[in-house]
C-alpha cells in the first residue's frame, strides 16, 4: 500500500491541510491557495500556522480542506503522471480515516455495552 496522506479530524470533520495537498501533487502552496477562490470549492476554513524558519517570520496561511473541498480542488489540477498518483492517495486516505473513525466509535460502543450489562448484574467499581 503506498504512503497516505495525513488526514485530521477537527469539528467533527475530516479535513487534509493545503500544504500537504501542495506537496503531494508537486505544486507551489500558492497554486493551491489561488485555486481555492474558485466559487464551486466553496468557503474554506483558513488558519494560520507557524513561520518556516525557527528564527522567526512570517507566519503562513493555509486551508484545512474538507474531503468534498480536496476532491473538487482536485479536478482542477492538471493530470500530471504524479498529480494522478497524489490524487488516488487522497482519496485513499480520506477512505482509510473514515473506516479508522468508524471503528474507534464501534469499538467505544462495544465498551460501553459491555460495561452497561457488567453495572446490571451488580459489577460495578
Amino acid at each position: 500500500m503506498t504512503e497516505l496522506i495525513e488526514i485530521k479530524e477537527k469539528y467533527g470533520d475530516l479535513f487534509v491541510d493545503s500544504r500537504v495537498v501542495a506537496r503531494s501533487l508537486e505544486i507551489e502552496h500558492e497554486s493551491i491557495l489561488r485555486l481555492l477562490k474558485i466559487e464551486e470549492i466553496g468557503v474554506s476554513r483558513f488558519e494560520i500556522g507557524k513561520p518556516k524558519s525557527p528564527k522567526g517570520g512570517r507566519p503562513e496561511k493555509y486551508a484545512l480542506l474538507s474531503e468534498r473541498q480536496a476532491l473538487i480542488l482536485l479536478t482542477f489540477v492538471q493530470n500530471t503522471e504524479s498529480a494522478k498518483q497524489a490524487k488516488i492517495k487522497l482519496v485513499d486516505s480520506f477512505l482509510e480515516m473514515r473506516n479508522i473513525l468508524k471503528n474507534k466509535k464501534e469499538s467505544k460502543n462495544i465498551r460501553n455495552r459491555f460495561t452497561s450489562v457488567l453495572q446490571n448484574h451488580g459489577y460495578t467499581k
